[in-house]
């Protein structure tokens, strides 16, 4: 019977790897987006800081949709007119 020597990735008490972006505020760390629309001028550049639950926010707020989960905290703004210009 053969054994397996290397550590298995399942075993108890093993720390998970965390993302570089992850952090305790809601909506995670600072990381870069793209976004691509004609409704943004080429070559827009935004200083604001937003996060993955601003795009949601923005999405459901264009559809007329409900907030869910952290998009609906206060402290959650969805892009402005520093984005859609």
């Amino acid at each position: 019977m053969c054994r397996a020597s290397a550590p298995r990735p399942w075993a108890p008490r093993q720390r998970r790897p965390r993302r570089a972006d992850a952090a305790a505020a809601p909506g995670g760390g600072r990381i870069g987006a793209v976004l691509l629309s004609p409704l943004i001028r080429p070559g827009t550049v935004s200083t604001v800081p937003y996060n993955h639950y601003s795009l949601l926010r923005t999405i459901e707020d264009i559809f007329g949709l409900p907030h869910l989960g952290d998009a609906a905290m206060p402290q959650v703004r969805s892009f402005g007119t520093d984005v859609f210009g």
